[in-house]
């Protein structure tokens, strides 16, 4: 494997004529890294699933509805906080933080400093002028003392994600593996311990505290698990470049996960809490699956943009989501029913939303693989252009549906913006390989 100058690095990232997009790093059998990262985050992501769904089912067993209600859409505004405040940056370390370990671990660090900023003010913000009741502050805890956990809880999420991306980039896929598999089965004893709070702030406790635990937790391990580095200095050529491409991406990040974290907030808005709880349910089943394709993107962005054939990784990418989307697709159609059958007959309108909700994942395989092309090819236009014509198609028919019809409506919503992005999406990705050469493509901004 070769390597570059931070000189050169900082050149060919601002697109210079004559110098590939790609890293300009020979990786042998760099497909079967795409495969085998994709692999392994499948496997994650059932596991991770798997441990979502028991913990659900048996919260729904064991607590009220009600409060099983209080503390998803609780849970749902720490995920809408964590993703209001990433500021493209897990994206940009994906795409910018090979090469040069000193420059990669300033990269690194500094996104890791400014997500955990972002994360404590948009907490403290969220909390006061959304959410300002949060369970009546936490169960009585007190404000000040509610703000700065609600503020813990979404920084340590913020720091998982970046100690994923940090472990996808260093092929460390099994300690990924690790972690997910950890945060899906650790708390699932505690649900049959006798709560030392009300059961609703209890379940949102052992929902949000994990996950953000393992962020904490991996960020410390980091230099021993990958041989990383925690330091702001020197600063990087391409420090610039990866500012405003990470600027670009949270626009595009804002707009492409609006639909996910403001849909369910919608269906909050206008529903009982027991309606909710029957949406959320099929909801967490949905994103299990979405997260599939959206994980393959992730690895298409790292392995792609160091490899020299490009098109080669996009096809194995788009082989791996739509394959297993219409597989998910199918089950969801066949056996939605299964969802009564483990939740218990109360939830059934869980079971009449989930084939639609599902059904949008063969739409969401093909944008999220051409969005995972955009960037790696630096095309803005292209990003932006996927990302919003997402949020605008399914929240637009979202907003007018769901307060009549509930949550029936929020998923004909999801599903008919899915389709109407994909055609968008396959569009730009047909352009693109046919309208440039495999090693070319569009200069980063």
């Amino acid at each position: 494997m070769t390597s570059e100058t931070a000189d050169e690095r900082g050149a060919h990232l601002a697109g210079e004529p004559g110098l590939p997009l790609t890293t300009a790093v020979e990786v042998s059998g760099a497909r079967g890294d795409l495969l085998r990262g994709s692999a392994y985050s499948i496997v994650g992501l059932a596991v991770a699933g798997l441990g979502g769904a028991l913990f659900w089912l048996i919260a729904a067993r064991l607590y009220p509805s009600v409060a099983v209600g209080r503390a998803s859409a609780l849970f749902t505004s720490v995920l809408l906080v964590n993703f209001l405040s990433n500021l493209g940056l897990p994206v940009a370390v994906a795409r910018f933080g090979h090469g040069l370990a000193v420059e990669s671990d300033v990269i690194f660090t500094r996104a890791l400093v400014a997500t955990s900023a972002a994360s404590a003010v948009a907490a403290g913000v969220f909390f006061v002028v959304v959410e300002p009741d949060a369970l009546v502050a936490l169960e009585g805890r007190g404000t000040l003392v509610a703000i700065g956990f609600f503020s813990v809880l979404v920084i340590g999420s913020s720091m998982a994600i970046l100690f994923d991306v940090r472990l996808m980039l260093a092929r460390e896929w099994r300690f990924v593996l690790v972690r997910t598999a950890l945060v899906g089965v650790a708390r699932l004893p505690l649900l049959w311990a006798d709560p030392p709070m009300g059961d609703a702030l209890w379940l949102f406790v052992l929902a949000a505290g994990f996950p953000a635990f393992s962020g904490v937790a991996g960020m410390l391990a980091l230099p021993k698990l990958v041989g990383a580095r925690f330091r702001l200095w020197p600063r990087p050529a391409s420090m610039g470049v990866f500012v405003r491409f990470a600027g670009v991406n949270y626009l595009a990040t804002l707009a492409i996960d609006a639909a996910r974290f403001v849909l369910p907030v919608m269906v909050l808005v206008h529903v009982s809490a027991t309606a909710n709880a029957s949406f959320y349910v099929a909801w967490s089943v949905t994103m299990i699956a979405f997260l599939v394709p959206a994980t393959i993107g992730q690895v298409l962005l790292v392995e792609a943009a160091r490899a020299t054939d490009r098109w080669s990784h996009v096809r194995a990418a788009a082989a791996l989501s739509v394959g297993f989307m219409g597989v998910a697709s199918l089950v969801g159609w066949v056996r939605a029913d299964l969802i009564t059958s483990f939740f218990g007959g109360g939830y059934r309108p869980a079971a009449d939303v989930l084939p639609r909700l599902l059904a949008a994942g063969l739409p969401w395989a093909v944008t999220s693989v051409a969005l995972a092309d955009a960037r790696v090819r630096g095309d803005s236009r292209a990003t932006l252009a996927i990302a919003v014509t997402l949020a605008l198609a399914v929240l637009g028919p979202a907003a007018v549906v769901t307060p009549s019809r509930g949550i029936a409506g929020a998923a004909d919503a999801w599903l008919v913006g899915h389709i109407a992005t994909a055609a968008i999406a396959g569009a730009v990705l047909f352009h693109n390989r046919w309208g440039e050469p495999a090693r070319g493509g569009a200069s980063i901004p």
